[in-house]
């Protein structure tokens, strides 16, 4: 009970600070100790904007400025890229309208970074990600060979540590709550991350995943969660397996938090989404989803995802909502293609698979005797002239195409590439993930078109 009112404290005082600090912008002005390499790139930015660009810090000398949003909690994360290491530190700071920042970091030969007269709330955070760092260092390099206890000890002590750390440096209410957090969320992500890790089987230790989350629950279920990537899927390891009308249904029941409701459902959404068979029951699904859409208000964007990968089923035509363009930028309509079988390549520049089929790919077309079938190259890289560079270094002819908003991987739910597809002389779906131009069954498969 301590805790559950401790939680719902914090979370109060949260959701006043987000109110006072919305729009408002942070300024920081400080200094760097040590030796700082010319090459070194500083960025900073709130602990809750994991999905946004970090702001740069501009480092002049041993000054450095930077201006980044208000974090709602006082935190923020100081990223360092050095010699293509990334190293990431939090900081607290307190937020007053007006009022520059200063901040002393010194920048130890060993690469370790320390705040200068930090607060109590700094201190802990610091001490906890040393840990967290070297705790995660032994699970990956050690894991293995531990003793059963020793690893499970490992993965599940990660709270206690936070609790220790507290005890010592007594930071605030909210960075108390902040670490209680991520120590739940660490835990958690090393045991996900346990077999692949370790070779070692959650039963092996006498985990039980399910019973571990639900004793995460009472501390995730709160805004600060947003912090987190982790936090809806400890949500969602505590409700039990069925449809995704049970499991919605069940995540609305077992969380008081709305934030951390919808973003377990997000991920529910977004699997069944990406891993449903739209060839088999499509109008089920549709039917599924559009009276849960309706029944919780969830995000209609998944709604829209779904309808769109009906191109997926065989049948269906090339999708109406893509805009391919061609090496001199000029639109293409796939309809040029009607009257003949379409072998399409979804390809990228970047995509080394993709790159190995390219010689099996010209053999094919070279060979082929069916005059029914053209072959078609579309590729979904965002920049243009990546896509125009490995053309020519390739010596690509024929019909080359891009789909630059990747619209086509969308409709048609492709989830990798390379990715290979047919179309008939219709322009309607004939063979959805077809063999690729190195299987022996392709060019059977192609002359047989007719």
């Amino acid at each position: 009970m301590v805790m559950i009112k401790r939680l719902m404290t914090t979370c109060a005082v949260a959701a006043a600070f987000v109110c006072s600090a919305m729009a408002q912008t942070l300024k920081i002005a400080g200094t760097l100790r040590g030796s700082v390499p010319a090459d070194m790139k500083l960025y900073v930015m709130p602990v809750a904007d994991a999905m946004s660009s970090p702001d740069s810090i501009a480092v002049v000398g041993d000054k450095f400025t930077v201006e980044t949003k208000v974090s709602q909690y006082g935190i923020y994360k100081l990223v360092v890229v050095l010699n293509r290491s990334q190293l990431i530190v939090p900081f607290h700071v307190v937020y007053k309208a007006g009022v520059v920042v200063r901040l002393c970091i010194s920048l130890g030969e060993d690469g370790n970074i320390e705040f200068v007269g930090s607060d109590a709330d700094t201190k802990s955070l610091v001490a906890f990600n040393d840990l967290n760092t070297q705790r995660n260092k032994r699970m990956w390099m050690e894991g293995k060979a531990m003793a059963a206890e020793q690893l499970k000890a490992l993965v599940l002590g990660y709270t206690a540590s936070a609790d220790s750390i507290i005890s010592v440096y007594h930071p605030s209410q909210m960075t108390s709550q902040y670490l209680r957090l991520w120590a739940s969320t660490t835990s958690f992500e090393n045991i996900e991350n346990l077999k692949f890790a370790t070779g070692r089987d959650l039963s092996s230790l006498a985990i039980d995943i399910k019973a571990v989350a639900t004793g995460m629950l009472g501390t995730i279920d709160c805004k600060m969660s947003s912090a987190f990537d982790a936090a809806p899927r400890v949500l969602l390891a505590t409700i039990p397996q069925g449809s995704l009308a049970q499991r919605v249904t069940a995540v609305e029941s077992a969380a008081k938090d709305a934030s951390l409701r919808r973003r377990a459902e997000d991920v529910l959404l977004e699997r069944y989404v990406t891993r449903f068979n739209f060839s088999a029951n499509y109008d089920e699904g549709l039917k599924e989803l559009t009276d849960l859409t309706q029944r919780f208000n969830l995000n209609s964007k998944y709604l829209n995802m779904f309808k769109v990968r009906k191109s997926s089923i065989a049948g269906t035509p090339f999708p109406s909502n893509v805009s391919l363009y061609d090496l001199n930028g000029n639109k293409v309509d796939f309809s040029k293609f009607r009257g003949k079988y379409v072998y399409v390549d979804m390809w990228a520049s970047w995509c080394v698979p993709c790159i190995k089929e390219i010689p099996h790919l010209k053999e094919l077309e070279k060979n082929l005797s069916n005059s029914d079938v053209v072959f078609l190259s579309i590729s979904i890289d965002s920049k243009e002239e990546a896509w125009k560079k490995k053309v020519t270094a390739l010596g690509l002819e024929g019909n080359l195409l891009i789909d630059k908003d990747n619209k086509l991987c969308e409709a048609l739910n492709v989830r990798g590439i390379p990715f290979f597809i047919i179309y008939d002389k219709e322009g309607k779906l004939y063979k959805y993930n077809a063999p690729r131009p190195s299987d022996v069954r392709t060019k059977p498969l192609l002359e047989g078109l007719k």
